[in-house]
């Protein structure tokens, strides 16, 4: 017991003696303390030491200084004044009398050991035992020695009781007073620094030997004063960075720490409401991420057990960080609660939180502030800390964000979307991302901001493979997902992609930028676009239900309105939030600029169409890359198309990416990737705008793009190249899917052929000196209105038109389309018939039979009603604007439309138009609401009438106008006639009366005709169509003759032998000119002979 050798605390004192003395005088004063209640007063007469001897009675001289006793060095007073400033404690109790201190806490028990030395002051060789002594008093009120004139209250940093809070205070006290001393001896700074370091060295016994500090809750003392920071404090950011270097060799205890801090951290972020949080809810985690050792454990503490739950990331403290967000946690959660939905519902931007509001130098982000992500800079500024600690903490940094998107990229998959709820609930929240996204953008922004940066990213980073965490920190690989993704091209079989040993940060965190973009912006604007087609069909539901009468249905419909429109007005906040959407710019942009250097070697390429080189490294680029440039570009044109006029000279780097991209399948394999391209490119027509947001800016860059971009000649080329490929991708496509990409083409078109682009168009005609058939689709799609019977002159000058090249593969679709439309609206309106006599759902209770239906029947067939309206009025929508396009092709391209492979198709279909439009079955269309289902009859009977006026002038097309077995007749034009007269149009009568003619003589020509050739040889006929070949050919694999005209009006829709299936071009056919004289022979004799 009397062995104090192995006590750690015995080397405070000089000698083992003086620690045995000591220890024995703290169990006496504790027993004597135990024994009686008496004053502090009292108690320090019980325990008077020398020290304790009035200055009269004792030997020495009451106002002798330290600097006057014998053997005291000269510093002593000022390091004796510098402790009893800082630890506010000291060994006189008279020196509070007169001194500078009023209040001091005597240690009494010190001063009785070293006493017997005639030493009242403290100097560095005796701060440890007092220091210690200090600690160790249960009550520090109780020792107080003051002035007569001071307060007999005391200052609770005078008598804190809590260890830690001491200790932090103490240092806080050695800071100050370094700072205040501008003239520091180089002895006293170096003290200060020794009491600072005896101070980390308490702190870290503590901790250590816990037990001995009987009644200290040590970890929440800690907890506590580093969460109470509203902001970063550098002093107490030195003691956590010293108290952990000199923890190091305590890995175990420092762990255990700092996990407890980190959790209530964790738990404090999750029971903050989105209203109140802000960065000074993060804050204590800012300790935590600069110094090597702490940061590598905030970083391990953020991994999830289980590494393949991407839910488990946001679960964790750094993904609680990411999951804040205005967004509902799961598709099925509550965004906010109903008095906040309430009001952004009512008054959508009376409701601001400027402490949220995201920090911008634009003055008009608070508009969104309110549902902004109010931590992205933080976020940021937490992985740039993370990233300077060190190469283990930047390795491990960066795992977790590699390892999170790994988790999470089924929230990309079709399936996911799909499913909904069923299968999202184990993905992180579509908040998560979006703000894992904004943080990664802020990383990009420096070199998207300078494209010529942009060549430092290496794009074989996607085919580098890394197996176990030694291979990623080696190589700089830490996206395992990236070599599965599907390329925008394929190398041949056997042959590797290309790979680089080691990579750096820069491309490391483009394509983790990507990849969160895909898996967070992508998929939220999806569920945005639904959300928005719920809404419209809510309120078309709630108008027809308040028709009704209103009552419960309407107040549930309500219920989904008031539910959805919070839903969309949070997810539209959170995709607009102005500075995300202007750093997604800058990185859209900027990798348009890298794609485009890495096909064609140059970031302002010319003359595109003349580059075949592929470079291998394209099959590495993943496909996400131009999905996310496409989902961007359809964002901004929806929502916000006055960003494209912010946006300024960059969209000229989108559209050369575009350019290069659309129309080149050796550089983008997938023709639905360069459809989307192309529906980029629509989007970014000047005539977009928002009707809701007046753009004050105009449309500037946008026209800009189309009138002096130096490769504004290569669009059309690249645009039919698009929409070729669509068709002849022989995948069986839903009409729906290739009809949104033809639309495109048809706006596309019709935008060229606007007045506002005249400018341009001149200069496309006149700079085309070459007219042959592989380009002129190119010449026709560039040309005005007033130059397109110019074009059209040279297409007859030529000798040979090829049914094969693009123009008759790009007209052919639009007759499909118009027929596609129109021709469904007939069963469209027998289906919703009765609804369109009676408008109003509650009405169909007129109909027979309709009480006896049950609630549910009702209901079905209601819905049934609503959903068939609504297909019938987007038929009509898209058909009319299908047939405008058409009309103003044919004013002048009528030799390509009239070719005898496209004249049968397009007759038949407007003959079927006319004859349901205008003949005895039009009384059919009696549809009530015509603006309601946006059926215009009038408008489009106008059409297709001036369409046979501007082909009257082709033998061809009149020719195949009396051929149409199904829908021609004598009476057609009469009949179209008289509905002219009635709905205004008598302009056309009188030309459609020509046509009328013409097509009568023609009809007569062709009866004779077909009556002399009827008996043609079985040989001379074609098998598909049974009628007479003129220009008979050989299919390659199945060896059967056709006439050409037929197979080449098949192989428009389907690039297959119709007799065995096999792969079918037309380059592929091969005339069989034996046969072609015998027919013709035959066919001059007959007529020599009539």
């Amino acid at each position: 017991m009397g062995d104090l050798s192995g006590n750690p605390f015995s080397q405070l004192f000089p000698t083992a003696e003086l620690a045995v003395e000591y220890r024995n005088m703290i169990q006496d004063t504790r027993t004597s303390r135990q024994e009686t209640s008496t004053s502090y007063q009292d108690t320090s007469i019980e325990s008077r030491n020398i020290l304790d001897t009035p200055p009269e009675k004792m030997d020495i001289d009451p106002g002798a200084t330290p600097e006057a006793t014998p053997g005291a060095p000269g510093q002593v007073q000022e390091i004796n004044s510098s402790i009893e400033e800082i630890f506010l404690f000291t060994l006189n109790k008279y020196s509070v009398i007169g001194g500078p201190f009023s209040q001091l806490v005597f240690l009494s028990g010190l001063a009785d050991v070293v006493g017997v030395h005639n030493k009242s002051w403290i100097d560095m060789g005796t701060l440890e035992q007092a220091l210690f002594e200090r600690l160790m008093l249960e009550n520090p009120a109780e020792h107080v020695v003051s002035s007569n004139s001071s307060k007999q209250s005391f200052s609770s940093h005078l008598t804190e009781k809590r260890l830690i809070y001491y200790l932090v205070e103490c240092y806080e006290r050695c800071t100050t007073l370094r700072r205040r001393e501008s003239k520091t001896t180089i002895e006293l700074g170096s003290s200060i620094s020794s009491m600072q370091e005896l101070i980390i060295r308490n702190l870290v016994t503590a901790f250590r030997e816990p037990d001995l500090y009987f009644g200290q809750d040590l970890e929440n003392q800690l907890i506590e004063i580093i969460c109470s920071s509203y902001e970063v404090q550098d002093t107490l950011q030195n003691i956590i960075n010293m108290f952990a270097i000199k923890m190091k060799e305590h890995t175990d205890k420092l762990e255990k720490i700092v996990s407890s801090i980190l959790n209530h951290v964790k738990q404090k972020i999750e029971n903050t409401s989105m209203i109140i949080f802000s960065t000074h809810t993060i804050v204590p985690l800012l300790y935590f991420i600069k110094d090597p050792v702490l940061a590598k454990m905030f970083i391990l503490h953020s991994f999830p057990k289980q590494l393949s739950s991407g839910r488990a990331y946001e679960e964790t403290l750094l993904g609680r960080i990411f999951g804040k967000s205005c967004l509902p946690a799961s598709d099925i959660g509550t965004i906010m609660s109903s008095s906040l939905r309430y009001r952004l519902i009512s008054h959508p931007c009376s409701v601001k939180f400027k402490f949220l509001a995201h920090p911008s130098d634009n003055e008009d982000d608070g508009e969104w502030g309110y549902l902004s992500n109010p931590l992205s800079p933080q976020q940021k500024y937490i992985y740039i800390c993370l990233y300077r600690c060190g190469d283990d903490v930047k390795h491990l940094s960066l795992m977790w964000l590699g390892e999170c998107l790994a988790a999470n990229a089924g929230r990309g998959k079709m399936w996911t979307s799909q499913m909904g709820p069923l299968l999202s609930g184990g993905f992180a929240s579509d908040g998560f991302m979006l703000n894992l996204g904004s943080m990664l953008l802020r990383f990009c922004n420096p070199f998207t901001e300078k494209p010529e940066k942009m060549i430092k990213i290496d794009a074989s980073y996607c085919s580098a493979v890394s197996v176990v965490s030694e291979d990623a920190r080696l190589s700089g690989v830490h996206m395992r997902s990236l070599p599965a993704e599907t390329c925008i091209i394929t190398l041949p079989e056997g042959t590797d992609r290309p790979t680089n040993q080691t990579y750096n940060f820069t491309s490391e965190i483009f394509f983790m930028t990507h990849k969160a973009l895909d898996l967070g912006f992508r998929t939220v604007q999806e569920k945005f676009t639904k959300l928005n087609q719920e809404l419209n069909r809510l309120q078309t539901a709630y108008r027809d239900a308040m028709e009704g009468g209103g009552g419960q249905a309407a107040e549930d419909i309500q219920g989904r309105m008031e539910e959805s429109m919070s839903r969309y007005l949070s997810i539209k906040a959170a995709l607009l939030e102005p500075a995300t959407m202007e750093k997604q710019t800058s990185l859209v942009s900027g990798t348009c600029v890298w794609m485009v250097k890495l096909a064609t070697g140059s970031t302002c390429p010319h003359n595109i169409e003349s580059i075949k080189d592929v470079p291998e490294i394209l099959s590495c680029v993943p496909e996400f890359l131009v999905e996310n440039v496409c989902e961007h570009i359809l964002l901004i044109r929806r929502f916000n198309p006055a960003h494209f006029e912010q946006s300024g000279t960059r969209l000229g780097e989108i559209f050369d990416m575009i350019l290069v991209f659309m129309g080149k399948p050796i550089w983008l394999k997938n023709p639905h990737l360069r459809a989307r391209l192309a529906e980029s490119l629509e989007c970014m027509l000047p005539h977009h705008e928002n009707q809701a947001q007046p753009n004050p800016l105009g449309n500037f860059h946008r026209q800009a793009l189309f009138q002096d971009h130096p490769n504004r000649l290569e669009l059309t080329a690249a645009i039919l190249h698009v929409f070729v490929s669509i068709e002849e991708t022989g995948q069986a496509v839903q009409f729906e899917q290739k009809f949104s990409y033809r639309y495109l083409f048809f706006k596309y078109i019709y935008a060229l052929l606007h007045p506002s682009l005249i400018h341009l168009l001149d200069t496309c005609v006149r700079d085309s000196s070459v007219l042959d058939p592989s380009v002129i689709d190119t010449s026709v799609r560039d040309s005005s209105v007033r130059d397109l019977s110019v074009l059209d002159s040279s297409v007859r000058d030529l000798s040979v038109l090829d049914p094969s090249v693009f123009n008759l593969s790009v007209l052919n679709p639009s007759v499909l389309d118009t027929s596609s439309l129109i021709h469904p609206f007939v069963n469209h309106r027998f289906l919703v018939h009765p609804f369109l006599i009676h408008p109003s759902l509650e009405q169909e209770g007129e109909r027979e039979g309709w009480s006896q239906l049950s609630s549910q029947e009702r209901s079905d067939n209601e819905r049934q009603y609503i959903h068939t309206g609504q297909l019938a009025r987007y038929h009509n929508l898209m058909g009319n604007e299908t047939i405008e396009v058409l009309e103003l092709m044919t004013r002048g391209i009528k030799a390509v439309i009239t070719h005898p492979t496209m004249a049968e198709r397009l007759a038949a279909m407007l003959n079927y138009f006319l004859k349901t439009l205008t003949g005895p079955d039009r009384k059919n269309f009696k549809v009530k609401n015509l603006d309601k289902y946006s059926f215009k009859p009038a408008e489009v009977v106008s059409k297709i009438t001036q369409t046979y006026i501007n082909l009257g002038m082709s033998e061809n097309f009149l020719s195949s106008v009396s051929r149409d077995g199904r829908s021609y007749s004598p009476d057609l034009f009469s009949w179209t006639e008289s509905v002219l007269l009635k709905i205004g149009r008598a302009d056309l009568v009188s030309q459609l009366a020509d046509i009328a003619v013409k097509v009568s003589q023609s009809s007569s020509e062709q009866a004779e005709e077909e009556e002399l050739l009827g008996d043609a040889p079985e040989e001379f006929l074609c098998p598909i169509m049974s009628i007479l070949m003129l220009d008979p050919v050989i299919l390659p694999s199945s060896k059967k003759t056709v006439d050409r005209t037929t197979i080449a009006r098949h192989l428009l829709s389907d690039q297959s032998d119709p007799f065995n299936r096999n792969p079918l071009t037309m380059d592929q056919l091969k005339s069989d000119e034996e046969l072609k004289e015998k027919i013709h022979a035959w066919i001059k004799s007959k007529k020599e002979n009539k």
